[in-house]
């Protein structure tokens, strides 16, 4: 799926929720950006974020879904560990000259490509390559990036071949790919969800599902309190997520 089409389906939820009749019902603050995060002391047991224009949300517990760079994980003390591959990936959006539902991949010197079916002959390009080559995909013309595409795809031996590219749409990002992983997935009064707890190569395209797994295993813990029992900062509330990173 298309990122775009998740999000759109995330926030047609969260509106969703946010309208329906309840005493707490959730609240959507968009747009809205991060400033600062102070997490629970010993005398206030509440975490406070800090928002751009001056608002202060304050809660029990804080889950941090704010992504590979994140600023919540940074600020409670949160370490990582991890290296850089000294690449880039290049994403692009292509349009094909057949419709196709192969996703297509080849491994060279610099690092894979992947050529990925989205829906009516487009597809999304993943090009992991040295940073310098990354800087020369993204200045060259669309013309240019697509007789790339193709002369890199096309194989050198009597084997199938992949799609050819026809045009590209829109403009052309990279990201640094590097591996992360958070030391610890939680701490008392605060949960990390999503890249905030590790990131990886997208090669084999896992990174989503990896971080949609991670959204998921807090629910437990919740769905288990009593709030006169166990309240959200109780230390080892998230226990599971501290002592077993890896699962999940």
């Amino acid at each position: 799926l298309e990122h775009s089409v998740i999000q759109r389906a995330l926030l047609a939820r969260m509106d969703e929720l946010a309208g329906q009749d309840d005493p707490n019902p959730l609240r959507v603050l968009s747009p809205a950006e991060v400033r600062n995060f102070e997490g629970p002391g010993e005398e206030y047991r509440m975490g406070t974020v800090h928002l751009e224009d001056g608002r202060q949300i304050r809660s029990r517990l804080v889950v941090a879904g704010d992504g590979g760079k994140s600023m919540i994980r940074s600020l409670s003390g949160l370490g990582t560990w991890g290296w850089s591959y000294d690449q880039q990936a290049v994403v692009a959006t292509v349009k094909t000259d057949e419709i196709h539902t192969t996703a297509w991949q080849r491994f060279l010197p610099t690092g894979p490509i992947a050529l990925l079916p989205i829906r009516d002959g487009y597809s999304s390009i993943v090009w992991s390559t040295t940073e310098a080559h990354a800087m020369e995909l993204k200045g060259i013309s669309p013309d240019e990036f697509v007789a790339q595409l193709n002369e890199t795809l096309s194989p050198r031996r009597p084997v199938p071949s992949a799609p050819q590219g026809h045009g590209a749409v829109g403009r052309r990002v990279s990201f640094q790919l590097k591996l992360q992983h958070a030391t610890r997935y939680a701490k008392s009064g605060v949960a990390l969800v999503g890249d905030s707890t590790h990131s990886i190569h997208p090669l084999a395209g896992q990174g989503l599902s990896l971080g949609l797994g991670r959204c998921h295993v807090p629910r437990a813990p919740l769905g288990r309190r009593r709030p006169w029992r166990r309240p959200f900062g109780r230390p080892n509330l998230f226990a599971k997520l501290r002592k077993r990173p890896k699962e999940g």
